[in-house]
């Protein structure tokens, strides 16, 4: 069922997303790698509120990884904890996405 998901997510985020999206989404398989996306998403925007709200989600970080193991280990069937670190990245990006854009309508 989670691969099916996966699978179902990397298909939409090909058709949808920019490629570079899908890319860097396939590369953040650790919940390192995704902490140094969040640092080059801090970098690539210049949207304060975007910044902000990316700085925010550092402190959850260990938070997530121990439900992700726990969530893991819980599965009937071996599961690639990569899919959730590359699924979590796709939410940021968006997400970072949307805030610039809601701050563009208000100006």
């Amino acid at each position: 069922m989670y691969h099916s998901s996966w699978e179902a997510a990397l298909a939409r985020c090909r058709t949808e997303s920019e490629k570079s999206d899908h890319e860097r989404a396939l590369k953040v398989k650790s919940a390192n790698d995704f902490r140094e996306a969040l640092r080059q998403l801090r970098i690539e925007h210049t949207d304060e509120n975007a910044k902000q709200i990316i700085l925010l989600l550092f402190p959850a970080l260990p938070r997530y990884e121990v439900f992700a193991e726990s969530f893991i280990s819980l599965m009937a069937h071996s599961v690639d904890i990569s899919m959730m670190w590359g699924l979590l990245f796709l939410v940021v990006k968006v997400t970072a996405q949307i805030s610039r854009g809601r701050h563009r309508l208000m100006i």
